[in-house]
């Protein structure tokens, strides 16, 4: 899921009001300057210099808090990040020696040097559950703390295991029999409860990242994390995650055609709407119709306009989103 791009919307949205409402503003500053004489003329340039005004404030603070939506929104995604490189970094120590391979390593002296288990990193996990950035009144994103705050405790766990062993293993004066007690641990690893519920709460984040918040994730982290998917026996094959992905990015297009789309409508509807009046001038000099004849092609393009919307942005969008 990426958080800000409905800020970037409502952004969007706030600057057309904007330069709408400078418009109207503008057309009633005409008004008022060219026809002072006539009180008609002179209220209706009152008007439109008020209508834009009010319009302008609103849209400086629909614009102002979308911007706040996406600094927010970055500041989530920055987390959410961390949290996929440092869980990949957890799983390399996992993978790597002493955990899995040679326990010991031949120094540049000759000697052989046994090596200290690694400890898990926790960092980003921290970070996250002390950020407040998460609304436990929502679903995802309470199940999401909660798979963060039970891997960090599982890593936690591990952590003060490796700790334990290292201790126990630098008490060791002997160099052969320390290399003994890192293979018999090593060797233990696989069969240890903590070691196995930290593959298990690893998996469940792994699998939140990629259903709900994959839109925060760059394609190499996501690639990273379906890695560590299919090391871990992950049931869905190869292909039905290529067809997954594939329908993800078919929604995401529809999604912002229809978003796109949607915003030019209601653009093009406020226009017809409140600014006949300056465009018919701009359409008769150029064309040299009437006044009917252009609002009947003001109503038909906002009638066909609307049609074709519905028909091939929101409606697919829709569809893929039950199907998905």
């Amino acid at each position: 899921m990426d958080y800000y791009w409905h800020g970037w919307i409502l952004v969007l949205i706030g600057t057309f009001f904007f330069v709408f409402g400078g418009l109207i503003a503008t057309y009633g500053w005409s008004i008022w300057g060219h026809q002072l004489d006539k009180k008609k003329y002179l209220r209706k340039g009152v008007l439109s210099i008020m209508l834009g005004t009010v319009v302008i404030a609103l849209a400086g603070l629909l614009t102002t808090h979308g911007w706040n939506v996406v600094k927010l929104g970055e500041q989530r995604n920055n987390l959410i990040r961390a949290i996929a490189q440092e869980l990949w970094m957890n799983v390399l120590s996992l993978e790597s020696p002493p955990i899995k391979g040679e326990v010991y390593y031949k120094n540049e002296n000759g000697n052989w040097v046994q090596r200290p288990f690694p400890l898990l990193k926790t960092t980003a996990l921290n970070a996250v559950i002390s950020s407040g950035f998460w609304n436990l009144g929502n679903q995802i994103e309470r199940e999401f703390l909660f798979a963060i705050t039970n891997y960090e405790m599982k890593i936690g766990v591990a952590n003060s295991m490796f700790n334990k062993y290292n201790d126990t293993l630098w008490r060791v004066t002997d160099p052969n029999e320390r290399i003994k007690w890192a293979k018999r641990f090593q060797g233990s690893i696989p069969e240890k409860d903590y070691f196995k519920s930290l593959d298990g709460s690893q998996n469940k984040l792994i699998k939140l990242l990629l259903s709900e918040y994959k839109g925060a994730l760059p394609s190499k982290e996501r690639e990273k994390l379906l890695k560590i998917s299919n090391n871990n026996h992950n049931s869905q094959s190869p292909k039905k995650r290529r067809n997954a992905m594939d329908i993800i990015t078919v929604r995401t297009f529809f999604l912002w055609c229809t978003i796109i789309n949607g915003i030019l409508l209601i653009g093009s509807s406020l226009v017809c709407i409140f600014a006949r009046d300056w465009a018919y001038p701009i359409h008769n000099r150029f064309f040299n119709v009437s006044r009917e004849t252009v609002n009947t092609m003001f109503y038909s393009f906002i009638a066909l306009y609307k049609m074709l919307w519905m028909m091939f942005n929101l409606v697919p969008w829709l569809a893929l989103l039950i199907i998905a």
